[in-house]
């Protein structure tokens, strides 16, 4: 067993596209996610519990390990981060591709109406 292993019994790692990526034991929660959202709750452990259904030790475990190795939690968080951006420019060329195909499909029906 690896010392990361024996340091951390409450996360496991998993192969990504992005690399190796440390998760809750049990669940299919990322520590970089939660550590993040954990942080967005003001660091309220027990409300974060609540949500997710997870012992206050997990939690613990998960924030630990983000404080212990803070580097590849920012690396996959920025990561994420630019995958939601990419997504969202993403969405919204198919949105206005959309509008644009109606309008235009529009614009045929009326030429045929008027002739």
């Amino acid at each position: 067993m690896s010392k990361t292993r024996q340091s951390f019994p409450l996360i496991d790692f998993r192969e990504s596209a992005v690399g190796r990526v440390a998760y809750v034991k049990g669940t299919r929660l990322a520590v970089y996610w939660l550590a993040d959202a954990v942080k967005r709750l003001r660091g309220n452990i027990r409300r974060a519990g609540e949500i997710w259904e997870l012992s206050p030790e997990k939690i613990r475990a998960a924030l630990h390990y983000a404080e212990a190795y803070p580097e590849e939690i920012k690396a996959l968080q920025d990561c994420a981060q630019a995958n939601r951006a990419l997504l969202e420019k993403s969405e919204a060329a198919l949105v206005k591709t959309k509008a644009l195909s109606e309008s235009e499909a529009d614009n045929k029906a009326k030429l045929k109406t008027s002739r």
